[in-house]
């Protein structure tokens, strides 16, 4: 009798542990999937005040959001875009913005 109880000991110490690993995988799973959201929100928001503050505007915002500002492209004098790379963790994300009011279009009078 006593060796059948402790192999349910061991049992539920195995069950324990393979229960510990899955929650520890799906914690750092949903951590990633946080991470990656952020790093979007923080390049979004990143390049649309890149776009109207520029680079020093644009890295302020990114690291507001949490994220650290990579590399970024001023393109607002010939094309109206603002284009960063922003990282959080280990996940990179990027975006681009435009001003509509720079760029040139035809207009009536012109």
């Amino acid at each position: 009798m006593t060796a059948e109880r402790g192999s349910a000991a061991v049992t539920v110490l195995a069950l324990t542990g393979i229960a510990a690993a899955l929650s520890m995988a799906v914690a750092r799973a949903g951590a990633l999937l946080v991470d990656e959201a952020r790093a979007q929100v923080a390049a979004d928001a990143a390049a649309l005040a890149g776009v109207y503050g520029g680079e020093p505007m644009a890295r302020r915002v990114a690291g507001m959001n949490g994220a650290r500002m990579v590399r970024s492209t001023d393109d607002r004098r010939t094309a109206g875009e603002f284009a960063v790379q922003v990282q959080v963790g280990r996940i990179v994300r990027g975006a681009t913005a435009v001003d509509s009011w720079a760029q040139s279009r035809r207009t009536i009078g012109r």
